[in-house]
């Protein structure tokens, strides 16, 4: 499996597990965003971490999923053995009071969970239903934000004169300003960002 960070796409394969999986002499370290616990934690079911997998290792945000920025938590899976020698390296207290706190609670709201999942999935098809009637270019993305392009320039300028703030994607390797990432927002949002991106595209 690969994350492809800029359009949130993940790509599940033969060729990728081998790669991660396949030589016990090549150890690769994977880190993946947050926002993809579900896939990643189905991926883990499948396979048993033994010690062919000594090197493997997998971190995981809690915090993104559930919108609490700065508290930095989140866990990580390897094999016994890494985990032990990464204990040794550990701060004696690498996880704050505030986040022990939130950490408990959240895992127990298992409906709020499914809900949000729910929210997503019903706000990605309208955003993408959009896009395909507008012709607008979208890449396809398992993360709550879309990487599209539009085919005027400035359209990052013009939705932040309009108090809609918008990724602009030009730093990333092979994309100019073009590229741009938007958020899954609720109804009302999403629906403010089509109403001004028509605008932008009529001028």
């Amino acid at each position: 499996m690969k994350v492809f960070y800029v359009e949130g796409w993940v790509i599940f394969g033969a060729f990728l597990v081998d790669w991660i999986f396949g030589d016990p002499k090549k150890y690769h370290p994977v880190i993946v965003i947050g926002k993809l616990i579900e896939k990643i934690e189905v991926f883990l079911r499948n396979r048993k971490l033994n010690s062919r997998f000594g090197g493997f290792l997998l971190l995981l945000s809690v915090t993104k999923f559930y919108g609490l920025a700065g508290l930095r938590l989140g866990y990580g899976v390897s094999h016994q053995k890494l985990i032990e020698k990464l204990k040794n390296f550990s701060q004696p207290w690498n996880v704050n009071t505030l986040a022990q706190v939130a950490g408990t609670e959240i895992i127990k709201h298992k409906e709020f969970k499914r809900k949000s999942l729910d929210f997503f999935k019903q706000e990605k098809e309208f955003l993408e239903g959009f896009f395909y009637k507008k012709g607008i270019v979208f890449y396809p993305s398992v993360a709550n934000f879309y990487l599209i392009e539009i085919p005027k320039k400035g359209v990052f300028q013009y939705m932040l004169e309009r108090g809609i703030l918008i990724r602009e994607c030009s730093d990333f390797y092979g994309l100019n300003n073009n590229f741009i990432r938007v958020s899954v927002k609720n109804r009302d949002e999403n629906e403010a960002f089509f109403k001004e991106l028509k605008k932008f595209l009529r001028t």
